[in-house]
């Protein structure tokens, strides 16, 4: 903001300050003004120490920060000053203060539009100190000196700028307390080039200088920025351009020239390419090899139309005037003159004068600047040339004083190559600071769009002939074609092909070029990526989370990113719906998808699937390029016929002689060259080699950069008949190495560093490498075919063979290093170790070290905190990374990993770091850790992070919400539910106020929320976030879930596949079976749409449905299910990884439920092993919960006792990780409850029933299956203690739910419609009793088959039912049928065979009894036959079930009436007598068995 100052104005900010000093008057009095004098600021930059922060030119005894809103001076001249914002936007961090005076300072401060931080981080911009904080180098100041972005000033410069009412920029150097760039720079300087004009000391020492020049532009003008990313409207912006003239004399000047060739202008060229600008320069030396060659008729007119055309103007003047007369200059002047008639008046001045006058005197209006350099005398005197005549040095004197007087600003002097070199370029560079301002634009730098851009139009200087004019039209109708909004199978990407050097990327940048002119930019957005442009742009997951950040910035959406490439890589057709809404397109080119870096033994087949969707909606327009022959790798993925009929581009080279010639000519024209006839019948003969492109533009590039081309003919001829490009840079390699002019080795040294790098390196990382100064012109020479500006790689397939073939013939494995390799790589290594801390450096130093196996540097390398952060920037894969780099160097072991970062962390801290970067530090090493499934020490870490992040942003912030998430997450894997609902509603809260409520950035925290109720059993709230979360997705999309289709987007959408899968486990929770069959089914639709067949998320979602179909009785299918998820699992994490066991374990509960309990108690054992294994000890759920099903497998056998040990273990497990009232451990009391009640232990049973039912019912509602199964319990109980009415109501209840759940005809239903029978017959309604009995039968028929135990337990009761009507015969019948099943099914040691040989027996004696002609006394076979019965009755349930079981007193009473009756009547009493004590215990004395066999003992 610009506002007016005046003297009266600082006077009076003046007279504020002094308010408390000792001339100030009371409240309300006036204060005289002084005179106005201008602040001057501190000798040296010293502050004055304690409060004082005024300038050195207020000279008061006391100071106060306080300034009074209104400030008044005389009465004859009142004047109020308001505080105007002169520090708006900035923060300030105050240091070397007491308390009074910080609190003084941060009020004015704050008054005047600024803010002052609490901790020191990269939001503040300057920190107010003085010189002793300095000079004390106190850790606060070291932090703020390792923050780049901190400028560290006194702290007098605030009162001098409330003085001058405005922010002085000007003045802030003489304020800093700390120059960076002097704290930074080299302590020694070598190689000042004293070798004279032309030596050997004084070249290299030119590349070194270059190198070393920082052109700043913090104070260049920086235009309006357009802030877009969509590279549509970027390319319509006009192309800035700049063209350089260098203008000297031809004898005495080559050197220089040369000098300015090999190393000026390819660094100005860097320059302006990273400013996105387009440089070119005028060599008039082609073909100059002589001073007659100098002497043409169009040469005064050639080089005026040059200058006239030119931004800039150099002008190299030594002891020589130039070409000023004879009949051929005189014949070339009045050619001149015909275009040029102001040079009439300049008769007899040289061409070199000329050019001077044309670019000053009489400049075009594109001419912007000129720049003069004067060669030293003695530097001429050492050259050996003809003298020039008397006339001509007058002139020249002449000449030199006129540029002295009228340009002496613009005006240097040399007296070697060196200064020649970096005084040119440091003028150059300032002008193009000043004339091409830079767009401020962060967003474009961030993403690398300007690299990519500025790259594609580089390639536009190429001459372009199009003779693949059938691609461009097939690409131009591929993105015109518009398809809807529906994903469709055959939507396939647009593939370009091409032989290497056939130029690809070229086409695709001509292309691009003519969208603006086809396409709406304001529906269209376009994001083109040339691969291997950057380091980045080799690997696919920055390519996509580049276009991920571009849509989500280019559309203003507030949506996160997901952490993991395989997360992102699902959810691309998510970012393709966002990008497409409302009917908008989305274009991604990327051109070389082959060369993206792949992993270890992963084809480039692979890549693609991994990379980009097989379907996705016709409104994103992909383009692809390759090389011709991974193109097969390409359509193996795609419906090939249809491909390679209408999106296939298979290039084609030149065709015609007349597009070589034409290329040729206007390849040359970009360097204001023209080819004569000669050259163009040279080019003739070698039409076929020309045919490449790549070839041709090397040959032309090769003839252009080196030399003055005395022999430009016979270069010509000789590059030409090399006629392929690997030939062409086997020649070239070859030429180099053995050039003379460069050291020894340089050039292998240089080449090899390049190829070993992979990825490329920079002209001063090569030089840095190597330990030397300069490259001695090799960087100019090898630039034309491996250089892009100063960054060199390998590009070209020919190149790379090319560089093989020199270097490595006869070499079988190139992964392997060769003994000069390593020793190159161990200087890479030494180079980058030094360098400070970037994303370049880790991923240089890590595939460095790896090839080196230099475990211990590596060590150190991931341990310190800063390679560490950058590693972690990728996510899930940089800390996978990270853990795969640890296994490489040895570490194996997780808390060992974990001790290393702990004690490296405490180190760290003791240095005092940025808060901001202590907060990352220890968010970075929490997901690491759970990462290393180290939960406890993932919180304790991500909790540090969260307070820090506070303390630096609020409660209100990205940061905080993702400290949150963290945590929920990790609490979750912890089990502590409740702390992890508490973060999951906090993270919603905070999300919801970044966002906004119902917005889509508040999605995942839904999700979050959803998932730690359903952890905490609560699944009608997590039901409700579920939906809420479908909701804000559908509705942002435009999904309509009714109306999907086979073709519909959100069927090719990850987040909602997830979220089907989600509302899938709710649904089964709630025993809703069907919704959860069709949301998993839902779910595996969109999986398979997106992932390979046995990709690793399908192992869970098998999981499921194998839970779903068990809990249907579709046993068979549930295994198939469970055995699919085995095999996925024992594929991709091992036989021996939790998940493995946690499957065995629902394959044993599947068998369970098949009674198989040998097979299934192998499983349980088995599965118990890995879990323990791998978590070390007993207390997890998943422990419990096979624990439980052991005691389910002992009580199936009649194992109470085990099942007890089992249940109890369970319980205690349950309750120290869920807590007391969680579901779980509900069902495991259930179970716990059931044995007690088999047991006969019926009021214990019922006490643990009681609370279960009440728990169960409120958290599955009052209709759940598992409701059912405690009622048919109690049901139980209740029918041994004889209270039928309460059985009755409880079993009907039961058969209800089931019903309502599973239907009629479910097992259950028959299970449970037995127990009721039972009911009836107790209460001897015998009809209704064989009605239900029937009924029963039928379904457990229809469901389980006549070979099932539940089918023998129906049969067994309808016997029972046989016998109470005195149908002894069929009753003996249906039992023996029943024993049989159970024989066959649970062998004949089970406890219902005990119990159905005493309901035998016992039907045996009833009918005897019953018969008034019973013969049974008399028949000793007979009696002895169920003695033995009743023996074997006992054996078995004795050891099933114990002494004192029910069961077991129902035989002593069977036994006391067959003794009673045909037997020792001593004998009968002591068995009624043992069963009367069994009764007592397991029931009360009040029981009717009680009674009934206590009025039997009164018989005897």
């Amino acid at each position: 903001m610009s506002l007016p100052n005046s003297s009266n104005n600082g006077s009076l900010v003046k007279d504020a300050l002094n308010s408390n000093s000792d001339n100030s008057s009371t409240s309300g009095s006036t204060t005289t003004p002084t005179t106005p004098t201008a602040p001057t600021a501190p000798t040296n930059a010293t502050a004055t120490t304690g409060a004082t922060i005024a300038t050195a030119s207020i000279s008061t005894p006391k100071k106060s920060y306080l300034t009074p809103a209104t400030i008044t001076t005389t009465k004859e001249d009142k004047v109020e000053l308001p505080a105007i914002p002169i520090f708006q936007s900035m923060t300030f961090f105050i240091l070397g203060l007491g308390f009074t005076e910080s609190l003084q300072l941060k009020n004015q401060i704050k008054k005047y539009g600024g803010d002052v931080a609490f901790q020191i981080n990269k939001n503040v911009h300057y920190l107010l100190t003085n010189k002793t904080e300095i000079e004390k180098k106190s850790s606060k100041l070291q932090s703020a000196i390792k923050l780049k972005s901190i400028d560290i000033i006194s702290i007098d410069f605030i009162s001098f700028c409330i003085e001058k009412r405005y922010f002085s920029h000007q003045d802030l150097n003489t304020y800093r307390l700390f120059d960076r760039d002097e704290n930074n720079s080299d302590a020694s300087s070598s190689g000042n080039g004293s070798g004279g004009h032309g030596s050997d000391n004084s070249i290299i020492d030119i590349k070194s200088k270059l190198q070393k020049l920082s052109i700043k532009d913090t104070n260049s003008t920086r235009a309006k920025s357009t802030n877009t990313l969509n590279q549509l409207d970027l390319i319509r912006e006009k192309k800035k351009t700049c063209k350089l003239f260098i203008s000297s004399t031809f004898l005495d000047m080559e050197k220089e020239r040369e000098c300015v060739a090999l190393y000026v202008l390819p660094q100005i060229k860097e320059y302006c390419a990273e400013r996105n600008i387009e440089f070119s320069h005028v060599d008039m030396r082609w073909g100059i090899s002589s001073l007659e060659d100098l002497k043409k008729k169009n040469t005064i007119g050639t080089c005026l139309q040059e200058v006239s055309t030119s931004h800039y103007f150099v002008s190299l003047i030594g002891d020589r005037y130039g070409w000023c007369q004879g009949d051929q200059y005189q014949e070339s002047f009045e050619l001149g003159k015909i275009y040029y008639p102001w040079i009439e008046q300049y008769q007899g001045c040289s061409v070199t004068e000329l050019e001077v006058l044309q670019a000053t005197k009489h400049k075009s209006s594109i001419t912007q600047s000129s720049l003069f350099f004067f060669k030293s005398s003695a530097a001429s005197a050492a050259l050996d040339l003809p003298k020039e005549d008397q006339q001509c040095l007058e002139k020249l004197k002449a000449l030199k004083a006129s540029i002295t007087e009228q340009h002496s600003a613009q005006l240097g002097k040399f007296n070697d190559l060196v200064e020649l070199a970096t005084g040119m370029f440091t003028s150059v560079a300032k002008l193009i600071d000043r004339d091409y301002p830079q767009v401020g634009n962060g967003n474009q730098f961030l993403f690398n769009v300007d690299k990519h851009l500025s790259y594609s139009q580089s390639l536009l200087r190429v001459p372009y002939v199009n003779n693949n004019a059938a691609i461009m039209q097939s690409l131009n109708n591929f993105v015109l074609s518009h398809g809807g909004s529906h994903v469709v199978s055959s939507q396939q990407p647009f593939i370009i092909a091409g032989v290497p050097g056939y130029g690809r990327s070229t086409l695709i940048a001509n292309w691009i070029s003519r969208l603006p002119s086809m396409l709406d930019t304001k529906k269209t957005l376009l994001i083109n990526v040339y691969v291997g442009i950057t380091p980045a742009s080799r690997n696919r997951y920055e390519i996509q989370k580049q276009l991920c950040l571009i849509i989500r910035s280019h559309y203003q959406i507030n949506v996160p990113l997901s952490e993991s490439f395989e997360s992102m890589s699902e959810e691309m057709n998510y970012w393709f719906d966002i990008a497409t809404r409302d009917g908008n397109k989305l274009v991604w080119v990327i051109d070389g998808v082959d060369k993206i870096e792949t992993s270890l033994n992963e084809s480039l087949k692979d890549l693609l699937v991994s990379f980009i969707p097989s379907k996705y909606t016709p409104n994103v327009k992909i383009v692809l390029s390759c090389y011709a022959d991974n193109l097969p790798a390409l359509l193996s993925i795609y419906d090939k016929e249809q491909m390679q009929s209408t999106h296939v581009g298979t290039l084609k080279g030149f065709e015609s002689e007349s597009d070589i010639i034409q290329f040729s000519k206007d390849y040359l024209s970009l360097y204001s060259k023209e080819m004569d006839l000669v050259q163009i019948e040279i080019l003739k003969n070698f039409l076929p080699a020309c045919e490449s492109p790549l070839f041709l533009s090397s040959v032309l590039g090769e003839l252009v950069t080196v030399g003055n081309y005395a022999n430009i003919y016979q270069k010509m001829a000789t590059l030409l008949s090399l006629e392929f490009a690997l030939r062409l840079y086997t020649v070239i390699i070859g030429r180099l190495e053995i050039d003379t002019n460069y050291p020894t080795g340089l050039v292998s040294n240089v080449i090899q560093l390049i190829n070993l790098s992979e990825n490329g390196l920079y002209e001063e990382e090569i030089l840095g490498i190597l330990g030397i100064q300069s490259s001695n012109g090799l960087f100019s020479a090898l630039r034309s075919i491996f250089g892009h500006g100063n960054y060199f790689s390998i590009y070209s397939p020919y190149l790379l063979m090319a560089v093989r073939f020199t270097y490595h013939q006869g070499k079988q494995d190139y992964s392997v290093p060769s003994s000069h390799e390593v020793k190159l790589l161990s200087m890479m290594r030494d180079y980058f170790v030094k360098q400070p801390c970037s994303q370049r450096k880790v991923d240089y130093m890590v595939r460095v070290l790896k090839s080196l196996n230099d475990k211990t540097t590596l060590r150190e390398f991931l341990l310190d905190f800063e390679n560490f952060n950058l590693m972690s920037k990728s996510q899930d894969m940089g800390r996978i990374n990270i853990i795969n780099l640890w296994t490489f160097v040895g570490y194996k072991s997780k808390l060992e990993i974990y001790h290393l970062y702990k004690d490296n962390l405490v180190k760290y801290k003791s240095y005092f770091p940025p808060l901001e970067e202590l907060a990352t530090t220890l968010y970075n090493l929490g997901c690491l850790m759970d990462c290393l499934s180290l939960y406890d020490q993932a919180f304790e870490l991500l909790e540090l992070s969260q307070d820090y992040h506070i303390q630096l942003y609020g409660d209100v912030h990205a940061s905080v919400c993702s400290d949150i998430t963290r945590l929920a997450f990790v609490n979750i894997k912890r089990s502590k539910f409740d702390t992890a609902e508490y973060q999951a509603e906090k993270s919603l809260v905070v999300s919801q106020s970044i966002y906004g409520k119902d917005q889509i950035g508040t999605f995942e925290q839904l999700v979050l929320n959803g998932l730690v109720q359903k952890k905490k059993t609560n699944y009608s709230r997590a039901l409700e976030y579920y939906n809420d979360a479908k909701q804000t997705l559908f509705t942002f999309l435009a999904y309509k879930s009714a109306s999907a289709t086979a073709t519909s987007p959100l069927l090719y959408n990850a987040k909602v596949a997830d979220l089907y899968n989600h509302l899938g486990d709710i649904y089964r929770k709630l025993a809703q079976f069907d919704t959860a069959l069709d949301f998993y089914n839902k779910t595996l639709d969109i999986y398979t749409n997106l992932r390979k067949p046995q990709h690793v998320s399908f192992y869970p979602l098998f999981k499921n449905l194998g839970l779903i179909e068990k809990k249907l009785g579709n046993y068979s299918k549930a295994q198939e299910y469970y055995e699919s998820s085995l095999e996925i699992i024992s594929i991709h994490l091992g036989k021996d990884h939790f998940e493995y066991g946690l499957v065995l374990c629902d394959i044993a509960d599947n068998k369970r439920k098949q009674e198989d309990y040998t097979a299934a108690h192998d499983l349980y054992n088995q599965s118990l092993s890995i879990l323990i294994t791998k978590l070390g000890s007993e207390n997890s759920i998943e422990i419990a919960e096979i624990y439980n099903d052991l005691g389910l497998i002992e009580k199936k056998l009649g194992h109470y006792q085990k099942a007890i040990d089992f249940y109890k273990k369970a319980i205690t497990i349950g309750e120290k990780t869920l807590g007391r009232l969680h579901q779980k451990v509900s069902f495991f009391n259930q179970n716990l409850a059931d044995v007690y009640r088999k047991l006969g232990d019926y009021k214990t049973s019922e006490q643990y029933f009681s609370k279960c039912l009440s728990s169960t019912q409120q958290h599955l509602g009052n209709d759940h299956p598992e409701v059912a199964d405690i009622l048919v319990s109690m049901g139980s109980i209740y029918k041994k203690q004889s209270k039928y009415q309460l059985a009755e109501r409880e079993y009907k209840r039961a058969i209800i739910i089931i019903t309502k759940a599973f239907g009629a005809d479910h097992y259950k239903c028959g299970v449970y419609t037995n127990l009721l029978a039972d009911v009836y017959r107790k209460l001897n309604n015998y009809d209704l009793a064989k009605n239900f009995y029937n009924k029963a039968l039928n379904i457990i028929e229809k469901s389980l088959g006549k070979q099932h135990s539940e089918y023998g337990e129906v049969l067994y009761s309808m016997g029972l039912l046989q016998m109470s009507m005195t149908n002894f015969d069929q009753a003996i019948q249906l039992i023996k049928e029943a024993i049989t099943i159970i024989e066959k099914e649970l062998g004949k040691e089970h406890a219902k065979i005990g119990i159905y040989l005493n309901s035998l027996t016992e039907t045996r004696i009833a009918q005897e009894m019953a018969n008034p002609h019973c013969s049974l006394s008399t028949n000793v076979v007979e009696l002895d036959s169920i003695r033995a019965m009743q023996d074997k009755s006992f054996a078995i349930l004795i050891k099933d079930l114990g002494e004192h079981h029910p069961e077991v007193a129902d035989l002593y009473t069977n036994r006391g009436e067959f003794e009673f009756r045909w037997g020792s009547h001593s004998k009968s009493r002591e068995y009624f007598e043992k069963a009367l004590e069994i009764i007592k215990i397991a029931f009360d004395e009040s029981h009717i068995k009680y009674q009934t066999i206590s009025d039997r003992i009164r018989y005897f």
